[in-house]
């Protein structure tokens, strides 16, 4: 029997394993691609399951967070830099790509999913960085407070200036800031920075799991490259 392959087959073989068209399931892999137990495959896909479970889970406390801040004050201007809601649509849709990777592993939605986590991961430390020195400074900063119940205002004295992006510190100089629709100024001295705190280590930990999936999808991609130089090199 000639085991010997024409080079159109090869060039054939090569092109239905790119890693486009390649599928990437445990169930597509004979005895001999696993290792024992199960192999790799089968732990990165649990793996999968766990972090797709965690993005779910954080999405869902970060949509808590942002309501609960929303409570407080609708002042956005004076709470985020980036509005709340882009940060957990963006981590629950990487929680169900991830959740996708737990049953089927085609290689465009592995790219997919390696773009968004290393995405999601930047806007997370880019939050937290801002959110540490636009909006917690400032707040914790403020000297005297002034509530006008008729208003539903707070009004504020504060060492910072602030606008969009640019902030400056002014130490002989106090800057009246304003939050809107809240019961008290004690919610904006006690209960927002405490909100705040929480929302940063939220972003930090969601960064850590971003960070996981990121480095797991490239890794998965290179076997599946080698893979492909395994199948391409034996005739």
């Amino acid at each position: 029997m000639d085991v010997t392959q024409p080079n159109h087959l090869k060039n054939d073989v090569i092109t239905a394993y790119s890693p486009f068209m390649m599928s990437s399931k445990c169930s597509d892999l004979g005895p001999s691609d696993k290792a024992p137990g199960g192999g790799p495959c089968a732990r990165r896909l649990w793996v999968f399951l766990v972090l797709g479970a965690l993005d779910i889970v954080f999405g869902l406390v970060t949509v808590g967070l942002y309501f609960n801040i929303q409570a407080v004050t609708t002042s956005n201007g004076l709470t985020e830099v980036f509005p709340g809601y882009i940060i957990c649509l963006v981590v629950l849709i990487k929680g169900a790509i991830v959740l996708v990777l737990f049953w089927w592993r085609p290689s465009c939605l592995i790219f997919v999913c390696l773009s968004v986590a290393v995405g999601c991961g930047l806007l997370c430390v880019v939050s937290v960085i801002l959110c540490a020195t636009h909006v917690l400074s400032p707040i914790k900063n403020i000297d005297s407070c002034t509530y006008r119940k008729q208003e539903s205002v707070c009004e504020c004295q504060t060492s910072y200036r602030r606008d969009g992006l640019s902030i400056e510190f002014l130490p002989s100089e106090k800057v009246k800031i304003e939050f809107e629709r809240t019961n008290s100024c004690d919610v904006i001295e006690s209960i927002l920075p405490v909100l705040l705190y929480a929302e940063c280590a939220l972003y930090l930990s969601i960064f850590i799991v971003c960070t996981i999936v990121a480095v797991l999808t490239f890794l998965i991609i290179k076997l599946e490259k080698r893979k492909i130089l395994r199948i391409a090199s034996n005739p």
